[in-house]
């Protein structure tokens, strides 16, 4: 107990001693410190922990906030070189710490504009270290669609998310609207009926409103079958899409909210007419009909 006590002084009195130098020199000196210089002093994560002894978790706080302050001085131009040296000193001391991956990854994505070699590689990091964080897996598909646009790396990082047990249910209304852009409405479909059943009040109220949509949308896809079957037969679409009961077809011409399709005799195109589309009306144009 004693030497606990004994090594909290230290580092008190140390970063006491730490804070009144740099007010000397920003004092002192117009330009801003610490400049790169300063991160020659950092110790090895190994050394740091034995120096730390139980007080690790303060440490680690201490440079985190450290750490916001050192990115924030944006006229040091080199200070991006060790952000990896600097983070990883932080999260060796206290590999629970997600906040500090997840800032680390920030800064590599909108700062070093390095997603890659960078940003995943902290979340990738964090996600070891901490497998139930589905924050980290959730900041790695947001940079993924947004940043990267590669639609198989947030598909992969949305699975570990919904994978974990106190995933928010969020993550598959995100993934449910993916699939019905991709095309798969049967997947879509089976997702938000999912949280029709297991949702909460506002989640089921959503995935009211998408299954109504997609149950629509899937009828449009239906009737255009039909209508490609009716050219391979005939060589020629038809006319109208009344025509279709000539050739078979017993399904309903209107939608559910009582209104025609809208049909192109040229193309053969059928789409659902937007005023009967709650949410995907905006966006109809970017789904794979």
């Amino acid at each position: 107990m004693k030497r606990k006590v004994s090594v909290l002084i230290l580092l008190t009195a140390l970063l006491a001693a730490k804070t009144g130098w740099d007010h000397r020199m920003e004092t002192a000196y117009p330009h801003p410190f610490p400049d790169i210089t300063s991160l020659l002093f950092f110790p090895k994560g190994p050394a740091l922990q034995f120096a730390t002894a139980g007080f690790r978790q303060w440490t680690a706080d201490f440079l985190y906030l450290w750490a916001i302050q050192y990115y924030g001085h944006y006229e040091v131009k080199e200070r991006y070189e060790y952000i990896r040296h600097i983070f990883n000193l932080i999260t060796d001391l206290d590999p629970r710490y997600v906040d500090a991956y997840r800032l680390a990854a920030l800064i590599c994505v909108i700062e070093i504009h390095d997603l890659e070699h960078c940003g995943l590689y902290f979340l990738d990091r964090g996600l070891k270290n901490n497998p139930e964080a589905w924050e980290l897996a959730v900041d790695a598909a947001y940079y993924c669609q947004y940043y990267k646009h590669d639609q198989t790396c947030l598909s992969a990082y949305l699975e570990r998310a919904r994978a974990m047990p106190d995933a928010p249910q969020f993550i598959i209304r995100w993934m449910a609207k993916l699939q019905a852009l991709r095309g798969d409405l049967d997947t879509a479909l089976a997702m938000w009926r999912e949280l029709l059943q297991k949702g909460h009040a506002y989640t089921r109220r959503v995935a009211q409103i998408h299954i109504h949509d997609l149950l629509i949308i899937k009828q449009a896809r239906e009737l255009r079958s039909w209508v490609l079957a009716v050219r391979e037969r005939t060589g020629r679409y038809p006319a109208r899409l009344h025509d279709l009961r000539r050739y078979g077809y017993t399904g309903p011409l209107l939608d559910s909210e009582g209104r025609p399709f809208r049909y192109d005799p040229q193309t053969g195109r059928v789409l659902p007419d937007e005023r009967s589309l709650y949410t995907y009306g905006r966006i109809l144009h970017q789904m794979r009909m």
